[in-house]
């Protein structure tokens, strides 16, 4: 079973899979614009214990542009393995964008911050 609520708040039966698409917003949340990433750019999906930080992240997932569906969002998806091995409980999830500037330069930024992650 997986279950995103409208808060961002994600519940997921130990060892299921599943996968949905991550809109980036690059507009407003009245008027959002789909953001597509370029060459060279990354999502990158945490999921964390309580009170770990983004980097000691225990599921790291990394999706490109060769991750985009039809309608140019990347796709999240989580496989078997990657939480069967967790105890059920509260977890955290993060996902971070690296976006490119017009040097060609990173810049980190947080498109959804820390939120709930239950393994059932």
């Amino acid at each position: 079973m997986f279950d995103l609520s409208p808060n961002g708040i994600i519940k997921l039966t130990r060892g299921d899979s599943f996968s949905t698409p991550l809109f980036i917003n690059k507009g407003t949340e009245l008027y959002p614009i789909r953001y597509k990433l370029q060459d060279g750019e990354y999502v990158y999906f945490g999921l964390m214990q309580p009170n770990y930080c983004f980097e000691d992240a225990i599921v790291r997932k990394k999706y490109s542009q060769d991750n985009e569906n039809e309608n140019g969002d990347i796709v999240v998806s989580f496989d078997s393995i990657d939480t069967v091995h967790l105890h059920p409980g509260k977890y955290y999830y993060e996902v971070k964008a690296v976006l490119l500037d017009s040097n060609k330069k990173e810049i980190v930024n947080t498109i959804i911050p820390r939120k709930e992650f239950w393994i059932l």
